[in-house]
């Protein structure tokens, strides 16, 4: 209540009756709440007791008195232009929008003066029509081509900085697709970029499949620092299964010889379950693909073969038969390293060596007791080569039989044949001496360039 008479007062000091006409100026009105509106800078256009509630287009006297300005002109929608109050007095609700007129304005202010139905935002016009197309921008803006680039941008060709065309579908934010489409198409670089190359999910199978021939990696060339290799390799040898124990486990196994192509020679050997996983397996003469092992350095003590490392097969080893393998015929059956009889002199006892000689004499075979109770058998030849020196070499197990007797029968019939053994130990006992092992190799004539020299000497 305070508020209205403050207002009335205001009014009555600048000459405004409450039955005069006045013009607003622009940009001076002011909300004060939901009924009340407060003017500042009216132009008094006259006095009309008569047009109150009803109003009338003022004289063009009165408006040129008041300063010249144009009177305003009712328009026939509830509603004066210079964005004037709607019929019915100030605070009153905008009239309701009818059949005949196009939709007031917001907030009580006028409808445009002409144009379709919906206008624009508080009192404008609407915008201007755009000429139907197909599949319009987005904003109102006019698409150049159908499926544009995004936000209104017209699209361009396949070329990333190419011409502006009427293509195939655009890139993101307006940017030209690439060759393949675009984001989204086949093929398509992100952003309209270019192709990226092929893309792998890690960690969920096998990214790409390739028809590579196998890598296969010389004996040679074998070394704790190769993470995955391969190998293909004949079995020169094979020992027996040897059993140990001690007082908190016990076990087995079983080593093989294996050589290549390239003349490269490894031992490999198995423990507990691999033995049985490979022991019927593994047969001398045989070829195979051997991959998936761990290599640790061999014990010269037990292993004359002349590389370093030993192959030590595992749960995931994988051994392969590869006998029909047209590379098969080319790797060698056993590979000798011989050393002279005279070198056994300064040679250490224990030591593994390969050796070759002419049979001068041979024993019959006898059954000894072992240590630990069972028997053995033995039987003991005399050889020597070409150096002038000869060496007891005891045969034992199952060569006594085969070749010791084939060697018997031969001396015994007046010849020398010519013997080769790979793994012999050296022995002193008695001077030096040699002895087979398990996992030693025996061969009667040899096609061997120094056993045809020796038949000669």
């Amino acid at each position: 209540m305070l508020l209205l008479q403050l207002c009335i007062c205001i009014a009555s000091a600048a000459g405004v009756s409450g039955r005069c006409i006045t013009r607003t100026q622009p940009h001076v009105c002011r909300w004060v709440c939901c009924s009340l509106l407060i003017f500042l800078n009216l132009d008094v256009l006259g006095v009309h007791p008569e047009t109150l509630g009803n109003p009338q287009p003022v004289p063009d006297d009165a408006a040129g008195a008041a300063g010249g300005a144009p009177a305003p002109v009712a328009n026939g929608t509830g509603s004066s232009n210079y964005g004037g109050p709607p019929a019915g007095g100030y605070g009153a609700p905008p009239p309701m929008n009818g059949p005949a007129a196009g939709g007031g304005g917001m907030y009580g202010g006028p409808p445009p003066a002409a144009g379709p139905p919906g206008g624009g935002m508080y009192g404008n016009g609407p915008p201007q029509q755009q000429p139907p197309g197909p599949a319009g921008g987005m904003y109102g803006q006019q698409q150049a081509a159908p499926a544009g680039g995004m936000y209104g941008n017209t699209n361009q060709g396949a070329g990333a900085n190419g011409p502006a065309t009427s293509g195939g579908p655009g890139g993101m934010y307006g940017r030209p697709p690439n060759a393949a489409g675009g984001m989204g198409g086949p093929g398509g670089g992100m952003y309209g970029g270019a192709p990226a190359g092929p893309q792998y999910s890690m960690g969920h199978g096998p990214v790409s499949q390739t028809n590579e021939p196998l890598r296969i990696t010389p004996i040679k060339a074998l070394n704790p620092y190769i993470n995955r290799w391969t190998i293909k390799a004949r079995v020169s040898q094979k020992g027996e299964v040897r059993r140990w124990q001690n007082p908190r486990t016990e076990g087995k196994i079983m080593s093989f010889d294996l050589v290549d192509k390239d003349g490269g020679e490894i031992r490999a050997t198995a423990w507990n379950d691999q033995v049985d996983q490979y022991q019927d397996i593994i047969q001398v003469g045989h070829v195979y693909l051997l991959s998936k092992c761990s290599l640790k350095p061999r014990n010269a003590k037990f292993n004359n073969t002349p590389h370093e490392y030993e192959i030590y097969l595992e749960r995931g080893s994988q051994l392969t038969p590869c006998d029909d393998d047209p590379e098969a015929s080319a790797i060698p059956h056993i590979i000798f390293n011989f050393k002279k009889l005279a070198e056994l002199e300064t040679t250490e006892a224990g030591q593994v060596i390969d050796v070759i000689g002419i049979v001068d004499e041979v024993q019959p075979w006898s059954l000894i007791a072992r240590k630990d109770g069972s028997e053995a058998k033995k039987r003991a030849i005399v050889i020597k080569d070409d150096s002038g020196r000869s060496v007891e070499l005891t045969l034992w197990g199952d060569f006594t039989q085969n070749p010791g007797n084939q060697l018997e029968s031969a001396v015994q019939n007046g010849q020398k044949p010519v013997l080769a053994v790979k793994s012999a130990r050296v022995g002193d006992f008695n001077g030096k001496s040699l002895s087979t092992l398990g996992s030693s190799s025996v061969v009667v004539e040899p096609d061997r360039p120094e056993a045809g020299y020796l038949r000669t000497w």
